[in-house]
């Protein structure tokens, strides 16, 4: 899988998607949906972080796009 440069978490990115995300550096990346200007709680999956529904409190964690389409 295609990946952005890491992004910090004070940026937020400019469209709506799933993104990878990293919370400390001994936990591997996982994927988070970004929608309406907030994170939500992530999934070890691309497919499976575009289910999930609830608002995470980690606003500003580091973040990379993924540069390939996902499939649904």
């Amino acid at each position: 899988m295609k990946e952005t440069p890491w992004y910090p978490g004070s940026i937020k990115p400019v469209r709506d998607g799933v993104y990878k995300r990293r919370f400390t550096p001994v936990m591997s990346a996982v994927f988070s949906k970004f929608k309406g200007g907030r994170w939500h709680f992530f999934s070890e999956t691309p497919k499976g972080a575009a289910r999930v529904p609830g608002v995470s409190a980690c606003q500003n964690e580091d973040w990379c796009g993924l540069a390939e389409k996902q499939k649904s």
